[in-house]
């Protein structure tokens, strides 16, 4: 894996997929003070990465957390507490990802083309992607071919890392024209019917 790759592929499992809390934050969370909140999480931070920093520089060997832990816990314990928070960290992300996929993909991808053709097979399904069931079978979809991609070689996972940043950016960059160039009092409008076009109410 290059340096660009490596770039590439925290800024897609960072970067870009979890910005929506700044979106959803002050609506969950009405008078709460977000930029205190990450100034506050970047300071309880910092010491951690320097600890890694520290600790990959002084034991520069493969294996993380394992190697640090079983210097001073042994092999046994620095496995077993590995291991555990491997396995509860995958979990915890199959079904994040999956969330975020149905959640904040599919389903707005689907409503909107509901609304702008008119189909209410496609708004339908749009809303079957909020629903709990919708949101399990995408999580294991998901991580189904997350497992494919990975069975078939870490250059294929890269190659498909790449498309996702230029898709990623692509469309980041569409948001941000449609943004700029229109006008607020036309945007309220067009969201007044983007809306009634999917609730019909």
């Amino acid at each position: 894996m290059s340096p660009f790759s490596a770039f590439v592929y925290n800024i897609l499992t960072m970067g870009l997929i979890f910005p929506w809390t700044y979106l959803w934050a002050p609506g969950a969370l009405p008078g709460g003070k977000l930029v205190w909140g990450i100034l506050l999480a970047m300071v309880i931070e910092i010491p951690i990465a320097f600890v890694y920093v520290w600790l990959s520089t002084a034991l520069p060997r493969s294996g993380g957390d394992y190697v640090f832990q079983s210097r001073v816990f042994g092999g046994g314990t620095a496995f077993t507490v590995v291991m555990s928070g491997y396995v509860i960290w995958i979990l915890q992300w199959v079904a994040l990802s999956g969330w975020l996929l149905s959640y904040l993909g599919f389903a707005p991808l689907f409503l909107g083309l509901g609304a702008t053709t008119g189909s209410a097979a496609m708004s339908g399904l749009g809303i079957w992607f909020t629903t709990s069931t919708g949101i399990i079978i995408t999580s294991i979809l998901n991580a189904l071919v997350a497992a494919l991609i990975l069975i078939s070689g870490f250059k294929n996972y890269v190659r498909f890392q790449t498309v996702m940043i230029v898709g990623t950016l692509l469309a980041f960059v569409t948001m941000l024209v449609v943004l700029f160039l229109g006008s607020p009092a036309t945007s309220m409008a067009k969201i007044d019917s983007f809306a009634l076009a999917v609730s019909g109410t």
